[in-house]
């Protein structure tokens, strides 16, 4: 039973019928009119006490009795103060104030949230503060001497601590130095080539110890025996030579069973593509679906 969605269908057609009365006042412009308007809201208070009899039904038969007359009107209700709807509220209002202190709770929790988002951005900012302004496009540098090739013309990115003067990169070792190049840093070194350090000496690895295999004992050797003289075999007779038939044409069935088709749909790229025989096959062939190719 839905007693609350009858109660909102009740109160729904209760605003609408007041609306009804309100904007349509012709009593004195048209009388005529003016009794189809009461007739169609007597009608829509007749209904308004059938859906209130769940609700409350001592009342919703006085609303509209059998018989009745139009006399002096009587309020069916009481007007309650403001002080009355109150307390009617603290007293039954339950499961709507919990939800309204959720509802607070779920809002506080959101400020919070907001609040701890603010202060991030603002020691975000702080922190950006402390740096100078160039530092969001960092400067790059590169080698400009072709004579080192690993690292010439190779981007370098600045260090933050360079700041506006900016660096350049020392070609001997590859890395970005603050400051601006003297020259000193891609100049070659004197002779033309890098000097060369000689590698340390390598120890020499003591080689495992040699043990003496253990002497091998001789086998003995089986003793011979002498063959038995075997007997000459007689030679076959040479066979006789058969004459060659020539060799008939295939038919047109043998020659219709040499072509094969993939009959599996699910590979569409070989599904019912012709395929011809090898000449190895006797008579007929299938298709592999997988590797579209012919097999005997």
């Amino acid at each position: 039973v839905k007693l609350k969605k009858g109660l909102k269908t009740a109160m729904s057609i209760s605003s609408e019928g007041n609306c009804y009365l309100q904007f349509r006042k012709l009593y004195k412009e048209d009388p005529a009119s003016c009794a189809i308007v009461m007739r169609t809201s007597v009608g829509l208070v007749y209904l308004l006490a059938s859906l209130l009899e769940p609700f409350m039904p001592s009342i919703s038969i006085e609303i509209l009795p059998d018989g009745h007359k139009i006399g002096v009107p009587e309020h069916l209700f009481e007007e309650l103060t403001d002080k009355e709807v109150q307390s009617y509220r603290e007293k039954f209002a339950g499961s709507q104030a919990e939800r309204k202190v959720k509802a607070d709770e779920a809002d506080a929790k959101e400020m919070a949230k907001q609040l701890k988002k603010a202060k991030f951005s603002v020691e975000f900012m702080a922190e950006a503060a402390r740096y100078p302004p160039g530092l969001d496009n960092p400067s790059q540098a590169t080698c400009k001497n072709k004579e080192f090739k690993e690292c010439y013309n190779l981007p370098h990115v600045c260090p933050k601590f360079c700041g506006e003067s900016g660096c350049h990169v020392n070609c001997v070792s590859c890395k970005p130095v603050c400051g601006p190049d003297d020259g000193s840093s891609s100049s070659p070194p004197e002779g033309g080539s890098p000097p060369v350090y000689p590698s340390p000496p390598n120890e020499p690895t003591p080689s495992p110890p040699v043990y003496p295999s253990p002497p091998t004992e001789p086998t003995p050797s089986p003793p011979v025996y002498p063959s038995p003289p075997t007997e000459p075999t007689p030679s076959p007779p040479s066979p006789t030579p058969t004459p060659v038939t020539p060799s008939t044409p295939p038919s047109s069935e043998v020659s219709a069973k040499r072509r094969s088709r993939c009959r599996n749909p699910k590979y569409g790229k070989c599904y019912n593509v012709e395929h011809v025989c090898p000449a190895a096959c006797p008579t007929e062939c299938v298709v592999d679906c997988v590797t579209c190719k012919p097999m005997c």
